[in-house]
């Protein structure tokens, strides 16, 4: 296996194209709120929703979320309801015009879009990545998610070509943003859809987040970012920009509850928390309280 991937290495360098996967050691510096002390737990029924993957709330709807399968799951999306610490209602939701090759997470938009992230690549082999709009509303009176736009993404930096495994997708300001998954110093490469379908994506800042980057989400009323990896949740102020995010961190939490796959703001002001193995986690909003001199 490692001989392979020096060949492939070398094959991408000399095709001009290049890998990501810088990895580092530690933890985060100050200090650390131990998550399932301040989170609330529930159950999927793995029956009904299997390696649960991206996450999001519905806007308008608190507690109805939508979810998705993990790579090589049916081209469904998941509809469910979190009431009184309780999930049910499920509803299988078939996704017209998407191929699930490795769906990875969901992202909302300003006007009750949700964007379906098929951009994973654990071999780091795909020099495309898709990115697919659909309706929030019409999504779930319909029970079926038509996708009304397509985007084919390319990641580029210094010209080359960029494989990466990217698992984390956010929409800000009308513009979207990647983040690689490698454990330890990730990119985030920005993209802007309204250049046309096919679009390149490119580095804008690092994240140093000492464990591999599955999910994101955004706040925009509340200027915060959320960010989401196999070890820890961090909640970032953005106010002034995604630049020097490592500077501009809240609150981090340090997570022991499985491979944790997505997260979403919620409309009480909270965020929820899946995991691959059935989780749901419940963050109260006073659990993401900060110091006003934070800002």
């Amino acid at each position: 296996m490692k001989k392979t991937v020096v060949i492939m290495t070398v094959l991408f360098l000399s095709t001009g194209c290049t890998v990501w996967n810088v990895r580092s050691e530690g933890r985060p510096a100050g200090p650390v709120t131990v998550f399932k002390e301040a989170a609330l737990y529930s159950g999927f029924d793995v029956k009904a929703l299997p390696e649960s993957s991206g996450i999001s709330e519905i806007a308008g709807s608190p507690g109805l979320f939508l979810t998705h399968g993990d790579s090589f799951s049916p081209s469904k999306l998941y509809l469910f309801r979190y009431e009184d610490g309780k999930i049910g209602d499920y509803r299988d939701i078939p996704v017209k015009g998407a191929c699930q090759m490795d769906w990875e997470d969901l992202a909302r938009g300003g006007e009750g879009q949700i964007y379906l992230a098929d951009i994973g690549d654990n071999l780091r082999i795909r020099t495309e990545k898709r990115i697919y709009r659909i309706d929030e509303k019409k999504t779930v009176s319909s029970g079926t998610a038509l996708v009304e736009e397509e985007w084919i993404v390319r990641c580029r930096m210094d010209g080359k070509t960029v494989y990466a495994d990217t698992e984390a997708l956010f929409v800000y300001k009308e513009k979207f943003y990647l983040i690689t998954k490698n454990r330890g110093e990730a990119l985030i490469f920005e993209a802007d859809p309204g250049e046309g379908r096919r679009i390149d994506a490119r580095p804008v800042g690092h994240f140093n987040a000492y464990s591999e980057m599955t999910s994101a989400d955004v706040d925009s009323a509340q200027q915060r970012l959320a960010l989401l990896s196999y070890d820890y949740l961090y909640i970032i102020d953005i106010a002034d920009g995604l630049d020097n995010l490592s500077d501009k961190i809240l609150k981090v939490f340090s997570l022991d509850c499985g491979q944790c796959e997505g997260v979403t703001f919620t409309a009480d002001g909270g965020l929820a928390v899946n995991n691959e193995d059935g989780g749901f986690y419940k963050l109260p909003p006073e659990t993401l309280a900060f110091e006003s001199s934070d800002r």
